[in-house]
């Protein structure tokens, strides 16, 4: 059982860091594409 739930809360954490570090990466891509973006308007 203690160990379960160990395994549980471990889970938990990885899941949650492969949310965060997937939301930051999607964040850094987006301000990335506006950037080429705007070049692309200047030109």
């Amino acid at each position: 059982m203690i160990t379960y739930l160990l395994v549980d809360k471990d889970l938990q954490l990885f899941a949650s860091t492969l949310v965060i570090v997937g939301f930051t990466l999607s964040v850094c891509y987006f301000i990335l594409g506006l950037i080429n973006f705007s070049k692309t308007l200047k030109y």
